[in-house]
């Protein structure tokens, strides 16, 4: 009979406990949902809403999820969800599992958007990828569509209820969704001011679905500045695009 020395029996039992353990990693991604109700004109009450989002030069999608929907040159749905005549409604976001692989694209390639001459947004990492976020308007980048008998048509998404027939509107947020598959953060750096406009990009992504907020402030003078920020919140708000 083999005879097995204490100090031997517990290095074989911390090797085989060792190698039981499972591998580090980061956790299996979560689904997020985005709550929202529809509050502009009763009468132009959507069908449906889709978050969307824009990336040009994208070949035919062979493989995409059947919730992918293509509904403009390189515009495409990501997931869209049915409005009931309340407006609320939920919107279930797509795990990184199921993004199109040409929808994403490496984190310094993700900021789109016209910048004033000699202004730049410089991305922390070269090998995230994310989908592509606009950093100075959200039009057409990462919002949400309603579709009517007439075609789709462009909503504002913001984080409160904004009344655009407002002469005194002096403030307002814009929202989108942006996925990343890693952390990754944004910052401006150059010239980014014009005669009218002031750009600051200070924006921190962290692994999985993000909501970002673009704030604008119009200020004496008329000039407006512009943030792209996190914006904390739950339930937004969808009415027709007319900052």
């Amino acid at each position: 009979m083999v005879r097995v020395v204490p100090w031997c029996a517990l290095v074989l039992l911390l090797t085989i406990t060792a190698c039981a353990e499972p591998a580090s990693g980061p956790a299996p991604e979560e689904r997020t949902t985005l709550s929202g109700a529809y509050v502009g004109d009763p009468t132009l009450l959507p069908m449906a809403v889709s978050l969307t989002v824009r990336v040009p030069n994208v070949p035919p999608l062979a493989s995409a999820p059947s919730q992918v929907i293509e509904v403009g040159p390189g515009v495409y749905a990501l997931a869209t969800t049915v409005l009931p005549e309340s407006g609320a409604f939920e919107l279930d976001l797509p795990l990184a599992s199921e993004l199109p692989e040409a929808l994403r694209v490496p984190a310094p390639d993700a900021t789109v958007g016209v910048l004033p001459p000699g202004c730049s947004v410089q991305a922390s990492s070269t090998t995230v990828r994310m989908t592509p976020i606009e950093v100075a308007s959200p039009v057409g980048t990462n919002v949400v569509y309603g579709f009517s008998s007439v075609g789709p048509r462009l909503l504002a998404l913001s984080p409160s209820v904004v009344d655009w027939a407002d002469p005194g509107l002096a403030t307002f947020t814009l929202l989108s969704w942006v996925h990343a598959d890693g952390p990754v953060t944004f910052a401006s750096s150059g010239t980014c001011s014009t005669t009218s406009l002031d750009y600051v990009v200070d924006l921190a992504l962290e692994r999985g679905w993000n909501r970002v907020g673009l704030r604008s402030d119009v200020l004496g003078g008329g000039r407006t500045a512009r943030t792209v920020a996190i914006d904390d919140g739950a339930v937004v708000f969808v009415s027709s695009f007319a900052p």
